[in-house]
């Protein structure tokens, strides 16, 4: 039931209310791969919602839900990554890059390489093959 209405809340642009049904609904029912799913995607919207509100502590403690129930969305790592970088807290933003660069290499390098590159709350590799294994490493 709490299921239903995590989708319907998501579907209606609840988003808050979505992530909280689908939390509680995983609280009953821990391992249910559509439900982790969906809280997945809740989270992630509420994460997207608080990025627009500059709300970064909000934003990252929704990114970090997204990685709980689905540690397979690289995109929710990269943003996870930007977030805590932006807050300074550059260790664990490469360790954020080195899980979204893991799952999907080709499709988060351009931007995982543009958000570190950023003057004032980055790192900058003159050979990209020296961030490779940087990411490889700090997701290890």
């Amino acid at each position: 039931m709490l299921q239903l209405l995590a989708l319907l809340d998501l579907q209606e642009g609840r988003i808050a209310e979505a992530a909280s049904n689908a939390e509680a609904s995983l609280a009953l029912r821990p391992v249910h791969s559509p439900t982790q799913q969906l809280a997945g995607e809740a989270f992630f919207q509420l994460s997207l919602q608080r990025h627009e509100a500059r709300d970064r502590d909000g934003e990252i403690a929704a990114l970090q839900q997204v990685v709980k129930w689905a540690p397979q969305r690289a995109e929710a790592q990269v943003n996870l990554g930007i977030a805590m970088q932006e807050q300074g807290r550059i260790d664990e933003a490469m360790t954020a890059y080195g899980r979204a660069w893991r799952l999907r290499p080709e499709e988060t390098f351009g931007r995982i390489a543009h958000a570190l590159a950023t003057p004032g709350s980055g790192r900058m590799w003159l050979k990209l093959d020296d961030l490779r294994a940087a990411l490889a490493a700090a997701s290890a």
